[in-house]
């Protein structure tokens, strides 16, 4: 390099250049995927190149017109065209007669090479925007859509308050429409039996969501709770199945607090001598020594007299308190607040219980007598059993036909009928809804 001509030295220069500037577009195709903005840097350097090789080659061109060709090499010296041959090969092998002019039919080549990759990004650009914009495109859809659906899920639970408000202004209507010697309509009790099973549903599904795993409650009750609740998590209990078993429970407790209980609409002591002498004189009257008519008939008559007075008796709020503690085991937490009654559940219990003991005081009302009745745990269902069920779910594979399985767990008992005139007869009102299993 010591020996070169400095004509030469400059051609050497500018053609590692020119070396650089091939770098540089590989590197330009390299990353044509990724849409950066790099690509624009990348071009603006290549521009400037190429600029400069330009000028220095043109600036060597004038210097170089002057000399001859033939003694332009000494001994250890590299002639000008020998290195744009050895720089700027062709398929031949030999840069020709002319080897500016193939220089600069290179740079042209290159040139287009540039152009051709900008136009292959801006075409990558318009394809990515358009792409964009589809997406955009499907997003407001989708919101709309979803939109659309919250809608009229809203409309659809208005309108379901406004069914159940009218159909409890019905029962009213027909219950207060009751002359005193007529009996309770069985659509009236069938209504309100159906109103008690949906609200137990809607808070189950409303408030006990996402149930953790079994905690201490912090009260007397932890016993009971934990042998009603602990085998939920033993073998890990699907949450579809710890919703029913919720309901289960729920209407379990509902009836052990309120519906299975002897009712007058009083409160207070009143209340519960009354209770205890009409299972007196109900245990008389089974007995043989005495009519079942006539404890019916008095009953019928002390729970009309007694809505005269119009005392609001205090149990169900009671209930509602000790109903809600029991199940707060299985109200959700959070990582920022641990779990507790809220108001809106609290209201919701007291509505429950309320409806309960208004049931209650329904049935009681007639002569006829109405119960509540469950098929126990693992009860083979038969052509004799099939007619008092309604199944909802299997725990475990499920069968085509629910004859044959047997009873998982009880979700809401069925309402029987045991007419007044007829005793021996058995009308079911209502079907058990329960879960079975194979």
């Amino acid at each position: 390099m010591d020996n070169m001509d400095p004509s030469v030295q400059r051609t050497v220069e500018f053609l590692e250049i020119k070396d650089h500037i091939d770098s540089l577009r590989n590197e330009t195709n390299g990353t044509l995927a990724n849409f950066g903005s790099g690509f624009a840097s990348l071009f603006e350097r290549l521009d400037r190149l190429e600029q400069t090789v330009e000028v220095g080659l043109g600036n060597l061109y004038a210097q170089n017109d002057g000399k001859n060709s033939a003694s332009s090499s000494t001994s250890g010296q590299i002639s000008f065209t020998s290195f744009l041959q050895r720089m700027f090969p062709t398929d031949g092998g030999s840069m020709g007669a002319n080897p500016e002019k193939e220089v600069e039919s290179r740079i042209i080549q290159l040139q287009r090479e540039r152009d051709q990759a900008r136009a292959n990004v801006q075409s990558l650009q318009r394809e990515k925007e358009q792409e964009c914009q589809t997406v955009d495109r499907f997003r407001v859809q989708q919101q709309e859509q979803i939109d659309a659906l919250q809608k009229r899920y809203m409309a659809s639970e208005l309108q379901k308050q406004k069914y159940q408000e009218s159909s409890s202004k019905l029962r009213d209507i027909i219950v207060k429409n009751s002359s005193d010697d007529s009996e309770p309509v069985d659509s009236a009790i069938t209504l309100s039996f159906g109103e008690l099973r949906d609200l137990i549903q809607r808070i189950v599904h409303k408030h006990y969501t996402n149930m953790p795993r079994f905690r201490k409650a912090g009260n007397s009750m932890y016993d009971r709770q934990r042998k009603k609740f602990d085998g939920w998590y033993e073998r890990d209990v699907p949450d579809s199945m710890k919703k029913y078993r919720s309901r289960a429970i729920l209407f379990e407790l509902l009836n052990e607090e309120i519906l299975c209980r002897n009712w007058f609409g009083l409160d207070g002591t009143v209340e519960h001598n009354l209770a205890r002498f009409e299972e007196d004189i109900a245990a008389i009257a089974e007995s043989g020594d005495g009519n079942t008519a006539d404890v019916a008939e008095w009953r019928k008559r002390t729970i009309e007299c007694a809505s005269w007075l119009k005392i609001e008796c205090a149990r169900p709020k009671a209930a509602a308190i000790n109903v809600a503690q029991f199940m707060e085991p299985l109200l959700p937490t959070s990582s920022k607040s641990a779990a507790q009654i809220t108001p809106p559940l609290e209201l919701l219990m007291l509505q429950l219980c309320e409806k309960a003991h208004q049931l209650s005081l329904l049935l009681r009302r007639s002569k006829s007598r109405y119960t509540y009745e469950n098929l126990k745990r693992g009860t083979v269902i038969d052509e004799y059993n099939i007619s008092d069920i309604s199944p909802q779910a299997f725990d475990g594979p499920e069968l085509e036909e629910p004859l044959g399985a047997t009873v998982a767990f009880t979700i809401f008992g069925a309402l029987v009928k045991y007419p007044d005139l007829t005793p021996d007869e058995r009308y079911v009102l209502e079907r058990s809804h329960v879960v079975l299993t194979a």
